[in-house]
Parts: C-alpha cells; sequence; structure tokens
C-alpha cells in the first residue's frame, strides 16, 4: 500500500515539474526582451503551492475534483481528491478516511483477459 502511494504521489509531483519547465522553455524561446519579462513576470505571480489551491485559476486545476468533509458519525476529517483521465477511461481516487490514506485507480471499460 505504501508502494502504491508513493508512485502515485511521485506522478503528481513530476508531472507538475514538467508543466514548470515547459512553461519556462516557453518564455526563452521569445525574442523580444519586454515579451520575454513579461513572461517571466508571470510565471513568477502565478500561486505558489503554499497558497490555497482553490484560488487558482489554472485549467489543469479544475481537473481535480476535491472533498473536504467531516464524518457525521464522529466528525473525523474526510478528504477526497480524484482526477479523470483525459480520455475519461480511468481515474485516480486518493483520500483520507479514518486517519488512513488510500489510493485507487480504477478502469472503465472491458479488460481483456488471456
Amino acid at each position: 500500500m505504501r508502494a502504491i502511494l508513493t508512485i502515485a504521489c511521485a506522478s503528481v509531483v513530476f508531472a507538475a515539474g514538467a508543466q514548470a519547465q515547459e512553461a519556462l522553455k516557453r518564455c526563452q524561446q521569445i525574442k523580444e526582451d519586454g515579451e520575454r519579462l513579461k513572461c517571466y513576470d508571470g510565471l513568477a505571480a502565478s500561486p505558489s503551492a503554499t497558497e490555497n489551491p482553490t484560488e487558482t485559476n489554472d485549467p489543469s486545476d479544475a481537473a481535480w475534483e476535491v472533498r473536504d468533509e467531516k464524518s457525521p458519525l464522529d466528525d473525523s476529517p474526510l478528504f477526497t481528491a480524484s482526477l479523470r483521465s483525459s480520455d475519461g477511461k480511468a481515474s485516480l481516487v486518493m483520500r483520507c478516511k479514518d486517519r488512513k490514506t488510500e489510493v485507487a485507480v480504477t478502469k472503465w471499460g472491458f479488460v481483456k483477459c488471456g
């Protein structure tokens, strides 16, 4: 279970790093100094990881469905985050329930065996 959680978290971190690298490369390709500076300023002005993620306007964040609730039985926290694949055939679900972290990957459709 820990290995699955580690792999899921690492994939999210590496994906975010790759997006940041792509944004820097786009800025580097701009020839005009003023426009290139505006591009870098835009990257620096984007929300950091320490800010509230619900305040971001990045369209890639809109794909995450996040629920932060409390259990009606004992008021313990229940946090769920899910991300559906771009083709809609699979999803990644991570949740914290009863002080345990759970990760699941689901795939819709027929899986051929044999």
